[in-house]
């Protein structure tokens, strides 16, 4: 069912560019695509992953390390009072303080 969206949308997408004036070519086969690729055993795989996973756990113990705890501010913040306050609307007053 995705494949054929997307090769419907493919369709519209190509019909656009040509529209608008632009040549569309798919182009496959390139020669830096390999058919193999670069861990295609579950050996290479696991190799991989043993030489990742201790890097990432040292990582995250730095990380931990410099983040802050938020602590909340016992000030109360209070707005000045408008002196003009007087020439505005009352809906304005009401819910604008």
């Amino acid at each position: 069912m995705q494949d054929q969206e997307a090769q419907r949308l493919g369709a519209k997408r190509q019909c656009f560019l040509f529209n608008q004036g632009y040549s569309y070519k798919a182009i496959r086969g390139l020669p830096n695509e390999d058919d193999n690729p670069l861990f295609s055993t579950k050996e290479g795989d696991q190799k991989l992953l043993r030489t990742i996973l201790p890097h990432r756990d040292s990582n995250e113990h730095k990380q931990e390390k410099f983040t802050k705890k938020i602590v909340p501010s016992t000030g109360s913040l209070q707005r000045p009072v408008n002196p003009s306050n007087k020439l505005k609307h009352e809906l304005f007053k009401t819910y604008r303080k």
